[in-house]
């Protein structure tokens, strides 16, 4: 048969009986293509880009496999389904372990190009092995349910590969869980290997193909696994690249924590590590139960209520006391933000504890170069309330720091410019221009 003969026998639909199996299986298919590019549109800015492309890999090869095995139900004749099983559902079920391999890779960071072309040049060689030598298919077999391959010995020899490959993909997520350090990667990494095991149901499709007279149920268990995989993606953010800064962070000698929208601890800079604490006892607490702070009622109230305060969108600063694993205890001030997306959406909380005595002195200094500096030097919080105004401001303006400080700036601005200046104040709070 030429290619010209083959589109048109697969595109009669006079060669077909639609059945309540096929028609599931094909709408499933149908929804997992559309759901799955969704996914990927969505992700591939937040993602490692080589998890996104071998994620979006994986589910075009199970869509490939769940058409193929659908159309394959709905053939009217044991050619028909035979074209649709090469064509479709053995490269979809080829291809499905070497894309979840490449994901699970990518999740130990030890994904390559030159691996992925490897793994992929390895799938075209096995699919054609499969179209050209004896031995991988017995027969099309007709079920009650429609049309199905039934594999011979080289086709079972396959479905042994196939099962070593998800078992290596596993052992990679089982290990990356093992060895993650922070509680949100552990609770991504819970997520995805959930998906892939709801996901590892669809292998029921390979009963009949060994002869066993069972229903193909696995394009549910398909199903299930991209709706997990969504949820966690698009809510839980799989897999986020690293975070810019967090090199930064550890490098700075004061503490830092993020939190997430709930108060639980996700993050901790290494300055922590002088407190003393194992961090596998932090990790997915909440802020206001660490063992740092002290235990009295007000204090624990106190950080509970100011971190719901900035949650909503505020921000606090207050003193309070930090104590080490030897029971040291230091004052510090403690500065709480929100800690915002892409979109400006509020995902958590930064926490920033500065040691009030070094503070004071690294302020006192700041403020005498401030004083003695011969340029002006004004500046406000987010409120435009004037924090920060020296000696040439005075020379320069006539108001003194006492007149002014915590003041308006607006007050020393014409009427006529204060909505000019305060919608220039705000773009350049949102913006920094």
């Amino acid at each position: 048969m030429n290619l010209h003969s083959i589109l048109k026998t697969l595109l009669n639909i006079d060669n077909y009986i639609f059945n309540i199996s096929s028609i599931l299986e094909i709408s499933l298919a149908g929804i997992a293509l559309i759901f799955s590019i969704w996914i990927f549109t969505k992700t591939i800015q937040k993602e490692k880009e080589d998890f996104s492309y071998t994620f979006l890999g994986l589910w075009l090869a199970v869509v490939l496999l769940y058409l193929g095995l659908g159309m394959c139900m709905a053939s009217s004749n044991a050619t028909l389904a035979l074209l649709w099983d090469i064509l479709f559902a053995r490269l979809g079920a080829i291809f499905v372990p070497v894309f979840y391999y490449l994901c699970s890779l990518s999740i130990r960071n030890k994904y390559t190009n030159t691996k992925a072309l490897v793994f992929l040049l390895g799938g075209v060689s096995v699919w054609i092995m499969s179209i050209s030598l004896p031995g991988w298919l017995e027969e099309i077999k007709l079920h009650f349910f429609g049309y199905f391959p039934v594999y011979g010995w080289m086709g079972k020899l396959f479905i042994g590969v196939f099962s070593i490959f998800i078992f290596l993909s596993f052992k990679n997520f089982f290990l990356e869980y093992k060895e993650a350090k922070t509680f949100e990667k552990k609770q991504r990494l819970k997520y995805i290997i959930c998906g892939f095991l709801i996901g590892l149901g669809g292998a029921v499709d390979f009963l009949p193909i060994i002869k066993l007279p069972v229903y193909p149920l696995g394009a549910f268990f398909a199903f299930g696994a991209l709706i997990i995989f969504a949820y966690t993606l698009l809510k839980h953010e799989i897999l986020l690249r690293e975070w810019k800064y967090k090199y930064l962070l550890d490098c700075m000698d004061t503490f830092y924590a993020m939190l997430d929208r709930e108060g639980r601890i996700i993050y901790l800079n290494k300055r922590y590590s002088g407190l003393g604490y194992d961090l596998k006892d932090i990790y997915g607490e909440y802020f206001w139960d660490a063992d740092w702070f002290p235990k009295e009622k007000k204090d624990y109230l106190k950080i509970k209520e100011e971190i719901q305060k900035v949650i909503k969108g505020e921000k606090s600063s207050f003193e309070t006391v930090l104590i080490d694993k030897d029971n040291n205890f230091y004052e510090v001030l403690l500065t709480l933000a929100p800690l915002k997306d892409a979109k400006s959406q509020i995902v958590g909380v930064v926490c920033e504890a500065k040691n009030i005595k070094e503070f004071k002195k690294i302020q006192a200094h700041f403020k005498l170069l401030i004083d003695e500096s011969k340029d002006a030097i004004i500046s406000c919080d987010d409120q435009m309330k004037v924090i920060i105004w020296n000696k040439a401001a005075q020379e320069l303006l006539g108001y003194t720091p006492e007149e002014m400080i915590g003041k308006s700036l607006l007050q020393i601005v014409p009427s006529q410019y204060h909505q000019k200046k305060i919608e220039g104040f705000k773009k350049f709070s949102q913006t920094g221009e």
